[in-house]
C-alpha cells in the first residue's frame, strides 16, 4: 500500500491489486497527534474490501412463478430466450457474457447498472452449444461467474404411451379411432417436443390432424390387415426422441386341436359326438374370437349349438362315410383366423342307410322333423327322415303363430331324407311352425326365433 500525504490532517492510500482486505485478514490506518513533549494515543480505522457475491441462479422468471431457464435451445435467425438473475445487494452493475459467442449474442433489457439483471440471448444459425455467464460488479471488483450451459443437441422426452380415445386397439375396416402420444415433461437436459412423428399400418389414413400433431385420428381403409402405430417426439432442432409402438390386435388365435367328447373321431350313422375347438390365449397381436366357423363332412348335422359356437354336437346321418371337420375363429370385425382341421372316419360301423330315433326302452320310434339350432335368429337347418324313402319331393311350409304362411317351397329329397339349411329371409322374433307335407302325411315342429 502506498501512502501519499496530502496535508497534515489527510492522506491518500493507494492499494495494490493483490492486497487482501477482509474480516479474516483486516488492515488498519492509524493517526497520531504529536507535540514537542509527546505522542498521543493512536486513532485506528479498519479497512476492508467489499466484492459482490456471485449470483445464485440463472432462471427464465422468478415472479410470479419460478420458471427454470431454458437450456435446450435451437439456433435459427430470430430465435431468442430470456434469462434473469436476482439482484446482489452490493452490486453496482452486472457482467453478462457468452463463453464462445460465435452463434449467440446478448441483448440487454435494461441499461447497464444495478437493474441490468435480465437479458435476451439471440441464437443464430449453426448454434450447437455455448455457456452463458453472469457476475455481479462492485466498486472493488467482480464476483465469480454464475454459468448456464445451453445446448441445441438435447433429445426430446421419450413417448411413454399411446392412448386410444375409444380404448380400441382392435379396429375394424371403416373405423376411425383417435390416438394420443403421451410424453413426460422434459428435464433440464431434454428438449421440448416441437412436433410428433407417427408411423401407421398400411391402408390407413390420418384424418382430422397431420402426422405432426400429438393427437391423430386414424381411419382404417379397405385392405387393412393389422400392424402397429408408432409415435416419437422431435425437437425444434430436428433431434428425434425414442419411439413408442403399440401393436394393433387383428387376427384370432389358431385352434391347436379339435377335441372329441368320446376321445375318438370315428362316427357311425345315427350317433352324435361333441367336438370342441381348443384355442390358446391370444398373443399381444391377437384378439379373442367372438364366433367360430365350422365346416363339417357331408351328411352330418350340427345339433344343440350353432356353427358360431366353440363347441358343437355333430349328428352322423345316413350316407355319412367320413370327411374333415374344420374350425376357425372370427373377430367382431369379421376377420377369420387360420383354420384347424380334424379327419373324421367311418370305420367298423354297422351297415344300413336308415337313421332311426330310439326311445328310452331302445325301441325304434317314428322320425320327427329336427330344427337346429332352436331357438335361432331366423337361419336354421331342417333334418327329417321320410316315412317313405321312395318319395322324392316334399312341400315345406313356415307358418307364424297365427297360422299364416310366411314361406313355402318344394324340396327334392335324396336317399329318403331332408337335410337343408334355411336362410332365404330374416324372420322376425316370435314362434313359428315348420310343417312338412309328405304325400298325405303332415309333420310339424315348433320353432322360436330370437333377434
Amino acid at each position: 500500500t502506498l501512502v501519499q500525504r496530502l496535508t497534515d490532517t489527510s492522506v491518500a492510500l493507494i492499494f495494490a491489486d493483490t492486497i487482501t482486505l477482509s474480516a479474516a485478514s483486516p488492515r488498519y490506518v492509524k493517526a497520531y497527534s504529536l507535540s514537542a513533549c509527546d505522542t498521543s494515543l493512536a486513532k485506528s480505522l479498519t479497512l476492508t474490501r467489499t466484492i459482490s457475491t456471485t449470483p445464485t441462479i440463472i432462471q427464465k422468471e422468478f415472479s410470479p412463478l419460478s420458471i427454470v431457464a431454458t437450456t435446450s435451445v435451437c439456433g435459427f435467425i430470430g430465435a431468442r430466450e430470456i434469462y434473469r438473475i436476482k439482484k446482489v445487494a452490493t452490486a453496482q452493475s452486472y457482467s453478462w457474457t457468452m463463453k464462445l459467442g460465435t452463434n449467440a449474442t446478448i441483448t440487454h433489457i435494461n441499461p447497464s447498472g444495478p437493474n441490468d439483471t435480465a437479458v435476451f440471448v439471440n441464437f443464430l444459425n449453426g448454434f450447437t452449444k455455448d455457456t452463458l455467464n453472469a457476475a455481479a460488479v462492485s466498486g472493488c471488483g467482480i464476483s465469480a461467474y454464475k454459468t448456464l450451459a445451453l445446448n441445441a443437441t438435447f433429445a426430446p422426452p421419450t413417448i411413454t404411451a399411446i392412448t386410444s380415445g375409444s380404448s380400441n386397439f382392435a379396429p375394424c375396416i371403416g373405423n376411425s379411432v383417435q390416438y394420443t402420444a403421451i410424453a413426460t415433461a422434459p428435464t433440464t437436459s431434454q428438449s421440448q417436443i416441437s412436433i410428433y412423428r407417427w408411423t401407421k399400418p398400411n391402408n390407413t389414413t390420418i384424418t382430422g390432424a397431420t402426422s405432426d400433431s400429438g393427437t391423430i385420428t386414424l381411419r382404417y381403409d379397405l385392405g387393412y390387415a393389422g400392424g402397429a402405430i408408432t409415435a416419437k417426439g422431435q425437437s425444434a432442432c430436428g433431434i428425434v426422441g425414442v419411439a413408442k409402438s403399440v401393436t394393433l390386435l387383428y387376427l384370432t388365435p389358431t385352434p391347436t386341436s379339435i377335441s372329441s367328447s368320446t376321445g375318438l373321431y370315428n362316427g357311425c350313422i345315427g350317433t352324435s359326438m361333441v367336438f370342441t375347438a381348443v384355442v390358446p390365449a391370444p398373443t399381444t397381436s391377437q384378439v379373442a374370437a367372438t364366433v367360430y366357423r365350422w365346416t363339417k363332412p357331408n351328411n352330418t348335422v350340427i345339433q344343440t349349438a350353432s356353427s358360431d359356437s366353440s363347441s358343437i354336437t355333430l349328428l352322423f346321418n345316413t350316407n355319412y362315410t367320413g370327411g374333415s371337420l374344420t374350425v376357425k375363429g372370427q373377430t367382431a370385425c369379421g376377420v377369420a383366423g387360420t383354420a384347424k382341421s380334424q379327419a373324421l372316419t367311418h370305420t367298423g360301423c354297422p351297415t344300413g342307410t336308415k337313421l332311426s330315433v330310439f326311445n328310452a326302452n331302445g325301441s325304434e320310434v317314428e322320425s320327427i322333423p329336427q330344427i337346429f339350432p332352436n331357438p335361432n335368429s331366423g337361419q336354421f337347418s331342417i333334418h327329417y327322415l321320410l316315412r317313405n324313402k321312395n318319395n322324392n319331393s316334399v312341400y315345406i311350409e313356415i307358418l307364424d303363430c297365427f297360422g299364416s304362411k310366411v314361406d313355402g317351397f318344394y324340396y327334392i329329397c335324396y336317399n329318403g331324407q331332408i337335410d337343408i339349411d334355411y336362410n332365404k329371409r330374416k324372420l322376425k322374433s316370435g314362434l313359428y311352425f315348420i310343417r312338412i307335407k309328405e304325400g298325405n302325411q303332415i309333420k310339424s315342429v315348433t320353432m322360436k326365433v330370437v333377434n
